[in-house]
């Protein structure tokens, strides 16, 4: 079911990136998040998900590249001729954000939050990001974490535009940027939202 921005922003007023603490100098002094593959460039690490996280030099800092433990194929049907390359290459070619209010993110981002305590939250006004950056794109599940529980699929329509989007706008549970993110203003939140 197709949802306009407006309604979008109006359900989810703020978004919500988490980050390793020492990546703060440079995303504050860029005031721009980058995508895997930017940071890291053409490497063949990431032709696999990182088992751990992934120290890469960016802009003459290093930066900490998320662990992708949850990823795994077996646990993906996968749609579209896509496999775990295509997957991946989504994956790591995005910025990914969590849709919340100013309190917190949603349920399946403070569950994410929580296994990386110690780590910081970015809030980001909502209406600020998709002025700095146009309209993102969706998913309707956490699309680096197929299900453990039953094989989840994953395919070219993982990631939609509001107008492709078949469900309602509170079914977002990604909003992405493919390979950067503008950040015009945005909040340090030390502490892991509840």
């Amino acid at each position: 079911m197709p949802f306009t921005l407006a309604q979008f922003v109006k359900l989810r007023p703020f978004a919500w990136h988490l980050t390793a603490r020492s990546n703060l100098p440079l995303i504050q002094r860029s005031r721009t998040l980058v995508s895997a593959e930017r940071l890291a460039g053409p490497s063949t690490m990431l032709r696999e998900p990182r088992r751990d996280v992934m120290p890469v030099k960016h802009d003459g800092q290093t930066v900490l590249l998320r662990d992708q433990k949850p990823l795994r194929a077996e646990q993906t049907i996968f749609e579209g001729g896509w496999g775990i390359d295509d997957l991946l290459a989504a994956v790591n070619g995005h910025v990914f954000f969590w849709p919340g209010n100013a309190d917190a993110p949603i349920a399946m981002g403070r569950n994410h939050f929580r296994c990386y305590a110690g780590d910081v939250a970015l809030r980001v006004p909502m209406p600020a990001l998709l002025a700095a950056n146009g309209e993102p794109k969706f998913c309707a599940f956490n699309s680096g974490a197929p299900s453990a529980r039953a094989r989840s699929r994953r395919g070219p329509t993982t990631f939609a535009t509001a107008h492709a989007f078949e469900r309602t706008a509170g079914a977002v549970k990604e909003l992405v940027f493919e390979h950067t993110a503008t950040l015009p203003t945005f909040e340090i939140i030390d502490s892991t939202p509840a």
